[in-house]
């Protein structure tokens, strides 16, 4: 009887919605301000979420934040992390486990006087793009060499379990022994 509870409380325990993070890099880029292939150039990023729903994909009303090339994101709109900047997350789809995601991300910023602006919009598949009201435009575009990596990132509570079934094991190995 000891071991049927004990199984049920690890099912409910692995069954509940688990916080998800990730590392994200995504290499190699078009230049368009430049008119360079950049096939070493790597954005990096991370992000965190919760599937609440259960069905094994992240989207943008689950994540917590997406962080891309230190700019903040979240699918709730409002301030970023510098002042003047407004940010908002589109579109966020990341398959738990898969290695990829695609998302669509935007920032807009202006100076205290709403003299100079200027918007930045990430999307896979597009590019890195940003509109200046007061220069060039520049653009980082997605190309066939663009590579995206997704790595999960076990969170604290997953180690302590891990560290608790070894501890558990050691312990039973030792009484059977001893």
């Amino acid at each position: 009887m000891k071991h049927v509870a004990i199984a049920a409380l690890l099912s409910i325990c692995c069954a509940a919605a688990q916080a998800e993070s990730g590392w994200i890099t995504i290499q190699g880029f078009y230049d368009a301000e430049h008119a360079a292939d950049r096939p070493d150039l790597k954005l990096f990023g991370r992000f965190e979420g919760t599937d609440t729903d259960s069905d094994g994909v992240l989207r943008a009303d689950e994540i917590s934040w997406l962080e891309i090339a230190g700019l903040w994101y979240s699918s709730s709109p409002g301030a970023c992390n510098q002042s003047y900047h407004y940010c908002g997350l589109t579109k966020m789809e990341y398959e738990i486990g898969s290695g990829t995601a695609a998302f669509k991300a935007y920032e807009t910023w202006t100076d205290p006087e709403h003299i100079f602006y200027s918007q930045y919009t990430f999307e896979t598949g597009v590019g890195y793009r940003i509109s200046s009201g007061t220069g060039p435009d520049t653009a980082l575009l997605w190309r066939d060499y663009t590579t995206m990596t997704v790595m999960a990132v076990p969170e604290p509570s997953t180690a302590a379990m891990l560290l608790l079934g070894l501890a558990g094991t050691a312990a039973f190995a030792r009484r059977r022994r001893g």
